[in-house]
């Protein structure tokens, strides 16, 4: 199966914090990406798949967490799905 490309930002507030995209060739299948400043921890998942926009998503939140308690961080408002792109 072939589809349009599809991106979605995710938000913290103002500040673009992640991305969702979706696989434009073959099963529906989403990746997900962290945009900010890593961790030197080799188990921060900073990236990955999921077999929809909603598991993305939830794979992305708990990255989004654990990120925070590294930076010592925390969040004021809920992550936002930014529009289509």
């Amino acid at each position: 199966m072939v589809r349009n490309e599809l991106r979605r930002t995710i938000r913290s507030g103002e500040l673009v914090v992640g991305l969702l995209t979706r696989a434009t060739h073959g099963p529906e299948r989403w990746s997900l990406s962290f945009g900010l400043t890593r961790p030197d921890d080799e188990d921060f998942e900073w990236c990955g798949e999921a077999e929809s926009e909603d598991e993305a998503f939830d794979a992305f939140e708990a990255c989004w967490s654990q990120w925070c308690a590294w930076a010592g961080l925390t969040p004021l408002a809920p992550l936002q799905r930014g529009a289509r792109r």
